[in-house]
Parts: C-alpha cells; structure tokens; sequence
C-alpha cells in the first residue's frame, strides 16, 4: 500500500491533470452530441405523411404518452431514432417509409415511442451529467488529499 502512495505522491500533479482532461473531453462529447441531434432534428427532413403522422398519434394513446410526438424522415440517418424529450421526434431515414410493409413499419414506431414513454433520451443526457459531475468530484476529491 505505501508502494502506491508513493507513486500517487510522484506522479500526483500528472494524474490531476489527466483527470481534468477527461472531464474536457466528456465535456466536448456531451456538447457535440446535444448539437449532432439538433442538426439531424433541423436538416434534410421531410414530412412522412399524414398517414403516418395519425398512426403515430394512434400508438401514443395506446401507449399512454401524452406528448405530441412528431415523425419525420431523414435524409441524414441511417438508423430510425428519437430526438428531442419535451418535443419528441421520431426521425425515420428517408425512404424506410415506402420500403418495408406497414406492419413493419409500425414495430418500428412502437419501439421508437417505448423510447419516449421510458424517457431514454433524458436518461441519457443526465447519465452523461452525472458522469462528468463524478469526475469532478474525484478531481476535488484527490486534489484534496
């Protein structure tokens, strides 16, 4: 044990400094994020259509989600995703829509909308908080000591 505290004592100012540099680097990711699904929220979409637009209200009050819930397509994703916790959007890439069968389509709005019913994306967001706030606190902690 006295071995490592001599080798904390040695390399104490290194370590701090590396520890503040992954709370940067959580910092930046956490703000490229928010700015990546802002982007892919506000460029290259299209309406889906009002059919589309009524089966996803249909499944929120199935669901029992009382937002209003938006469904987009995207000509950026590759994936369908969801965006956005006050004012949720189903973002869809472009041409899934007209590619797969409407059953298909569905299970896939269905698994969007649980998203939003267990408000994942806030969950995430405030898991990335927490983690950068973990990190402070360990710097503090062991700056101290």
């Amino acid at each position: 044990m006295g071995y490592l505290m001599n080798i904390w004592t040695s390399y104490s100012v290194q370590i701090v400094m590396i520890w503040f540099l992954i709370i940067c680097i959580k910092c930046i990711q956490l703000m490229m994020g928010m700015h990546a699904i802002y982007y892919l929220k506000n460029t290259q979409i299209y309406s889906a259509g009002n059919f589309w637009e009524n089966k996803v209200t249909e499944l929120s009050i199935k669901l029992k989600i009382p937002k209003n819930i938006q469904i987009l397509q995207s000509g950026l994703t590759k994936v369908p995703v969801v965006a956005g916790h006050l004012k949720p959007v189903i973002l869809i890439p472009l041409g899934l829509l007209n590619g797969l069968s409407a059953a298909e389509v569905e299970a896939i709005i269905s698994h969007e909308l649980a998203h939003i019913k267990r408000s994942d994306y806030l969950v995430n967001i405030l898991q990335s908080l927490i983690e950068i706030i973990f990190f402070l606190i360990l710097l503090y902690c062991g700056y101290l000591n």
